[in-house]
C-alpha cells in the first residue's frame, strides 16, 4: 500500500542502515516534507514527527510551549536510538532551529541540515510579535496566492495565536544560546531571496557553531518554502543527498 500524505506523523522504514529525521517548521505540517522524504527514502529510513498544535486548528497552538516541540522531536529520535548506524537530522525553518538546539544541548544525531532556518528575526517582526503578544492578539500571516498552499501544508487558514509566535521566539533564543556547542557536520541551505526570515541567519549560524565541517549553500530562490518550490526543490534534494553521502 502506498504511503498516504496526511500531514501527520509518518515513517518510511525499509531496513536501511541509517535514518533521516525530517522536521517541519512553524504553522505547516509534515506534508511540506513529503517529497523530500520520498526522495531520500531510497538510501535512508525516514521519520517525520509532527510538532504539537500543528495539522489541526490554530487554537490548538495556544497552549503549546516551545519545549513541547523540542520534546516531540526528541521522543522520535530516542525511539530509534541504537537501531541505526547513524541518525541524520534535516529541519526546515523552525524545524532546523530545533535541530540546532538539540545538536548543541544533546548528542542525539550524527549530522544536521538546516533549510531556511532562523535563530533570530528582523527587528520589525520581533517587535510586532512582542506587541501582539502583549495585547494577546492573533496574528494574520500573509496568504500565498495559491490558496491550496494553506490547505495542503498547514491544515488551516485562520489567524495564529500570538502566544505561539512568542514561543517560537523563545525557541530561537534557546537555539542561539547553544550554537557554540554544535560540533557535528552541518549543511546550511538558504534562499537568498527569502522574505520570511533574514538570509543573514545563514552566515550567523555558520560563524557561531564549532563544527569542523560546516557549509552554506545559497539558492537564488524567492521562496521560504524552497523544498516545495518547483524550480528549486530537486536541486535542494540533490544538495542534501550529496552532503549525506559524505557520511554514509
Amino acid at each position: 500500500m502506498a504511503l498516504q500524505d496526511s500531514g501527520g506523523y509518518f515513517e518510511i522504514l525499509n531496513n536501511k542502515n541509517e535514518l533521516c529525521v525530517i522536521v517541519h517548521g512553524f504553522r505547516v505540517n509534515t506534508s511540506l516534507n513529503f517529497e523530500m522524504a520520498e526522495r531520500l527514502s531510497g538510501a535512508y529510513d525516514i521519520a517525520c514527527p509532527l510538532l504539537a498544535g500543528h495539522n489541526s486548528v490554530p487554537a490548538d497552538l495556544k497552549n503549546v510551549l516551545y519545549s513541547d516541540w523540542i520534546n516531540n522531536v526528541k521522543k522520535c529520535i530516542v525511539k530509534f536510538s541504537g537501531k541505526y548506524k547513524k541518525i541524520h537530522f534535516i529541519g526546515h525553518s523552525m524545524g532546523g532551529a530545533i535541530g540546532l538546539y538539540l545538536a548543541g544541548a544533546e548528542n542525539l544525531f550524527y549530522s544536521l541540515t538546516t533549510i531556511n532556518s532562523p535563530v533570530f528575526l528582523n527587528k520589525k517582526n520581533f517587535f510586532l510579535i512582542k506587541l501582539y503578544s502583549f495585547f494577546n492578539f492573533n496574528i494574520s500571516m500573509k496568504k500565498p496566492s495559491d490558496s491550496s498552499y494553506l490547505e495542503k501544508w498547514t491544515g488551516y487558514t485562520d489567524n495564529i495565536p500570538s502566544f505561539s509566535f512568542n514561543e517560537m521566539l523563545k525557541l530561537l533564543k534557546a537555539a542561539s544560546s547553544v550554537l557554540h556547542l554544535v560540533k557535528i557536520p552541518v549543511l546550511i541551505i538558504q534562499s537568498s531571496g527569502d522574505s520570511r526570515i533574514s538570509p543573514n541567519n545563514a552566515e550567523y549560524i555558520k560563524g557561531k557553531i564549532s563544527s569542523d565541517v560546516k557549509k552554506i549553500k545559497y539558492f537564488n530562490c524567492p521562496s521560504h518554502n524552497i523544498i516545495v518550490n518547483k524550480s528549486f526543490k530537486n536541486e535542494v534534494f540533490s544538495e542534501c543527498e550529496s552532503f549525506l553521502r559524505r557520511f554514509h
